[in-house]
């Protein structure tokens, strides 16, 4: 049944791959072998500057590549919910941030909700006219980092970021 499963959805077949390497480890077919990063995702324009995308998971699977983690899951559970004739009646998509863009790229830091900060890996992308992004190296990249204050609404899942009012974070 797995192997008519997966032939039917890749997408199942890579989810499969990343739930049995998080439960076993190195796995006897090392072409299922996968490993997960996270990374923060901004849009590139030279005219506008910088924009927080979101925040992506992706899948570094031996044989299939890097693979954005949300858009896999999404297109297996499409591929469920066609099986079980289930329909949830909306469309379902990743979200995405403001579309407000900056001089520079930045994050927010909270050290009482960022407990593994050893690396951050950032990944710049121009939105093509289509709506689809690709990669793009910018020339330059100005990058900063925020101390969330404990006072902030940020902290309480507010919406006051400075993102919402149009301007740069302040400092």
């Amino acid at each position: 049944m797995r192997n008519t499963i997966d032939s039917a959805s890749n997408e199942n077949r890579l989810l499969s791959d990343v739930a049995d390497a998080a439960k076993h480890g190195q796995l006897r077919d090392s072409s299922r072998n996968n490993k997960l990063y996270v990374a923060s995702c901004f849009e590139y324009a030279a005219e506008r500057g910088f924009r927080f995308v979101r925040n992506s998971v992706t899948i570094a699977h031996t044989s299939a590549g890097e693979k954005d983690f949300m858009v896999t899951s999404l297109v297996a559970l499409q591929y469920w919910m066609n099986q079980l004739k289930f329909s949830l009646n909306r469309t379902l998509a990743v979200s995405e941030g403001p579309d407000e863009f900056f001089p520079s790229a930045y994050l927010y830091f909270n050290p009482k909700y960022c407990i593994n900060m050893a690396q951050t890996r950032w990944k710049f992308f121009e939105k093509l006219t289509d709506g689809n992004y690709r990669p793009v190296d910018p020339p330059i990249v100005k990058f900063e980092v925020y101390e969330i204050p404990e006072t902030s609404n940020l902290t309480q899942g507010g919406t006051d970021h400075p993102q919402s009012a149009g301007r740069s974070p302040e400092r």
